[in-house]
């Protein structure tokens, strides 16, 4: 069995900006932050060696010697199922989406890399199990991995961002995960993801075409004010952002409504809030407009609440400014310190 890792360092390679945590284990099951960082990326590479270059600056910025790691990947392309399958071992499982990868997911993934795993607990006696299946396009798996070999930071494991988001969720709310049910929407810059779960399992993930550069390109009307302008009318409540921001979000409230509807149907039991997250989501006017929308409280969450802070000096007040943003790099990191 492998040694469980003292350090670990996840790194979040979103479209637009690339976010790193680097967490430690420390005495009587603590986990301690001792290094982040973000760094914009533009969402377009010309090749590996650009690629290259903002990965090694983003880990110096990061800091820490962490020799275990993960990335984490979305966007165009990705696959994220849940299948109802018989009993099955996880093993057998992943031979048999290798080969027959078409007739079980019911699409064309000859050119994805494929994994699953089990979904909860299941009675000894049932019929059919739920399981997760992730995937992403074989050919961005080899350029990530080749990039992070060549600059040689090889890789522990790479996964893909909602699942790295509900691992930050367990061990961040561990009762509310096992309990349930919950609901989680990440605000991302381009778009948002959704997932809800009940009892420790995932019952639904779903992506959302509208992130935080839709709501600010509303809010200055396309232009027609500077981004820093209306930012500041926004977090101080300026009831003209406010309704602005009303008419933005509407489509994404609707959104979480209907998968609301979906999971309450399926499980019986209503959901009581909605978990936000994102870099959008700390603003008070968006947790509101979006509480008015659904009816049901928004409720802000940072995965470091149980995570203790121990940044070098001049580090705490950017952490401050985006630590709403970092659940995927944590929820990378922290699955790979608790890994046996």
């Amino acid at each position: 069995m492998a040694k469980a890792a003292s350090s670990a360092l996840g790194i979040d390679l979103g479209q637009h900006t690339w976010k790193a945590v680097h967490l430690q284990r420390r005495a009587g099951g603590r986990v301690a932050l001792t290094g982040f960082a973000t760094r914009e990326v533009g969402g377009a590479f010309t090749g590996e060696e650009q690629m290259a270059h903002h990965l090694k600056l983003l880990l110096k910025d990061a800091g820490g010697g962490a020799k275990v790691r993960a990335a984490c990947l979305g966007g165009d392309g990705v696959i994220l199922r849940i299948i109802d399958q018989p009993p099955t071992p996880v093993d057998m499982l992943r031979s048999a989406l290798r080969f027959s990868g078409q007739s079980l997911l019911h699409q064309d993934c000859s050119q994805h890399v494929l994994d699953c795993d089990r979904i909860g607990a299941a009675a000894p006696s049932a019929e059919s199990v739920k399981f997760l299946v992730a995937g992403a396009p074989r050919s961005r798996v080899q350029e990530i991995d080749g990039v992070f070999t060549r600059s040689r930071f090889p890789l522990r494991r790479m996964q893909l961002a909602p699942v790295a988001l509900f691992n930050a969720f367990e061990f961040t709310r561990p009762q509310v995960h096992a309990e349930g049910p919950f609901l989680l929407l990440d605000i991302g810059h381009t778009s948002s993801t959704v997932i809800a779960g009940i009892r420790g399992g995932i019952t639904l993930v779903r992506g959302i075409g509208y992130g935080g550069d839709n709501l600010l390109r509303d809010l200055t009307l396309d232009g027609a004010m500077d981004r820093a302008s209306a930012l500041m009318l926004m977090q101080e409540g300026d009831a003209g952002m406010a309704q602005a921001g009303r008419e933005s979000l509407a489509m994404v409230a609707r959104e979480v409504l209907n998968s609301i509807g979906f999971c309450e149907s399926q499980w019986d039991r209503p959901i009581a809030k909605v978990f936000v997250s994102g870099g959008a989501s700390h603003a008070e006017m968006v947790l509101q407009v979006l509480s008015d929308e659904v009816n049901l409280p928004c409720e802000l969450w940072s995965p470091f609440e149980r995570c203790e802070v121990a940044l070098p000096g001049g580090r705490r007040e950017a952490f401050d400014q985006a630590n709403w943003n970092l659940g995927v790099a944590f929820g990378a990191a922290v699955e790979l310190l608790e890994a046996a």
